[in-house]
């Protein structure tokens, strides 16, 4: 069960943390069209080198992991027909205590299920008896169960250091379970057969083995006139399971990662409609050529964690023309425009313009997921790639969008489960070197 639950907890929804926004900020200057083919295309082969890099990365981490779990998985069958024929090649003896089965290839006792196998030696009848009741103990609690989901689940976690000394912590738990059920008066020959066996092994991960060590624990645990309780065993389960719980977490990502229409972050899930494709007169005030250019609309946000997504604004391509679906959302769209403006000396400079779009928000303003798109001054203050170059913006985005007195002090409610919305603001409009109109 502690398994289980470490492994489960990290995909339990906690209802006490609230969704945050990604924040993806690009940042964009608007050059003449004749500027464009060299840059465009150096960076696109950039953006692709990268994207292929860090691919292989992925990769060859994927490779390594599976590699490794094919590995564990050809040991776990090896271990399965090892049992099979150790049972099938060996004599059986019957016992008052247990029946055994025993075989000149095994080097030590040890028991799996209600099997019990030992080494053909001449035990006296007390060592015999000692080594019975102890391997019948341990399937009497089942041990062996325990050490069959732990070799399974080494077929996923075989690279995590801290799943094999949990592995190894749970094996010595179960050996001081049985050896606190020996009986006092059996205490002193007990130890001294321990000590006879240590240096026999059997590298079978499925098994328990009389001899595990570390001897020295179990001979102090066993002596010890205090009882082990099960109730400090059970104090450690939770302990074990946030630990689990820990090692598989990861946290909510920051980075939107994208895979044909659809986007993760930060546990949420975006599909994506594509855009169209329009048309622009681009004149170019310092030469006064008009160049009619084929855009691709940008795409727009279908749904969020399988909901669907009502868009809240339609825009036209003429600068700053835009309708909204109600007129509450072009109240918070004001309102976080006025917040940008406020917030003026908290942004670099040389920022030009900045807009915040494909916003995804519910009826009550939680915001899922926005890009932050800002237009710089100079062509030094970005790239034609869209790479941001002004890295206070997307925190300072971030205040204003979550502060919901300021975006929303009217306590306004949607009408509808889940909105697109846009908001933008010129800072320096004066500086924005290219004319756009419909043709």
């Amino acid at each position: 069960m502690t398994l289980i639950a470490g492994i489960a907890v990290p995909f339990i929804e906690n209802p006490f943390l609230s969704v945050q926004p990604v924040v993806q900020t690009v940042t964009q200057v608007i050059t003449p069209v004749n500027n464009l083919t060299e840059d465009t295309a150096s960076t696109t082969a950039s953006e692709v080198a990268d994207e292929t890099n860090s691919w292989n990365g992925t990769s060859l981490v994927l490779y390594l992991w599976l590699a490794g779990a094919i590995f564990q998985i050809f040991l776990l069958i090896r271990n399965v027909s090892q049992l099979y024929f150790l049972k099938k090649y060996s004599s059986k003896n019957q016992h008052p205590i247990a029946d055994f089965y025993s075989n000149k290839n095994t080097p030590a006792a040890f028991s799996f299920g209600k099997l019990i196998y030992l080494p053909e030696t001449a035990y006296n009848a007390q060592d015999l008896r000692l080594i019975l009741q102890h391997e019948q103990l341990h399937a009497q609690h089942k041990h062996w169960i325990d050490n069959t989901v732990l070799e399974l689940l080494q077929i996923v976690f075989w690279f995590h250091p801290l799943f094999h000394l949990f592995k190894k912590q749970i094996k010595l738990v179960h050996e001081y379970q049985v050896d606190q059920e020996i009986d006092v008066a059996d205490q002193y020959d007990y130890a001294k057969l321990l000590l006879a066996q240590n240096n026999k092994a059997y590298i079978n991960k499925l098994i328990h083995t009389f001899n595990f060590s570390p001897l020295k624990n179990r001979i102090a645990m066993m002596t010890n006139s205090k009882k082990v309780s099960s109730w400090k065993y059970v104090l450690t389960l939770p302990v074990i399971a946030l630990c689990f719980g820990l090692m598989s977490a990861s946290p909510k990502s920051d980075q939107r990662i994208r895979n044909g229409n659809t986007t993760t972050f930060r546990g949420n899930t975006i599909v994506w409609q594509a855009g169209g494709v329009d048309t622009l007169e681009v004149t170019d005030p310092a030469t006064g050529e008009t160049i009619i250019q084929k855009i691709d609309q940008n795409d727009r946000v279908k749904k969020v964690n399988g909901h669907e997504v009502a868009e809240g604004i339609f825009l036209s391509l003429n600068m700053g023309s835009a309708e909204f679906a109600n007129p509450e959302l072009e109240a918070i769209s004001k309102n976080i425009q006025q917040a940008l403006k406020q917030n003026r000396s908290k942004f670099p400079e040389n920022i030009a313009f900045l807009q915040i779009e494909n916003i995804v928000l519910d009826k009550n303003l939680n915001v899922y997921y926005y890009d932050v798109r800002t237009g710089g001054v100079n062509m030094t203050d970005t790239t034609l790639a869209g790479l941001n170059k002004f890295p206070g913006v997307n925190k300072e985005v971030d205040k204003i969008l979550k502060n919901k007195k300021q975006i929303n002090p009217a306590n306004i409610v949607l009408n509808k489960d889940y909105y697109t919305l846009q908001a933008w603001i010129g800072f320096q409009p004066d500086q924005v070197q290219v004319e756009l109109k419909r043709p």
